[in-house]
């Protein structure tokens, strides 16, 4: 299966699309730094991933965002995908807990 395919059955139509990409610059605290990309369709994203699938560290959002331009649940509005964040590990679950959700959710 093509990139271009697998993002267009696993993206929902609706909603802002992102890109993420955790360079390897730091910012003043110590922590990579965390450049966005924003596409409105899923043609854009698919451009910008074939000319970015270089870099390390390249994610997309798995939602259709609204206009904010954040990552945040409360601004997704369309799913399409289920998921498992495979990389999240004890102490994001843990994290999770000590904020009031299910430890599967974070």
């Amino acid at each position: 299966m093509q990139v271009s395919e697998h993002l267009h059955l696993v993206l929902p139509e609706q909603g802002t699309k992102a890109l993420v990409h955790i360079t390897d610059k730091l910012d003043p605290n110590g922590k990579p730094i965390v450049q966005h990309r924003w596409f409105n369709d899923t043609d854009g994203l698919v451009a910008a991933v074939g000319k970015l699938s270089a870099l390390p560290r390249i994610y997309m959002g798995m939602a259709g965002y609204d206009d904010a331009k954040e990552r945040k649940q409360e601004h997704a509005l369309f799913i399409r995908s289920i998921y498992h964040d495979l990389d999240a590990g004890p102490e994001k679950y843990a994290k999770a807990v000590a904020k009031g959700k299910p430890d599967s959710v974070y």
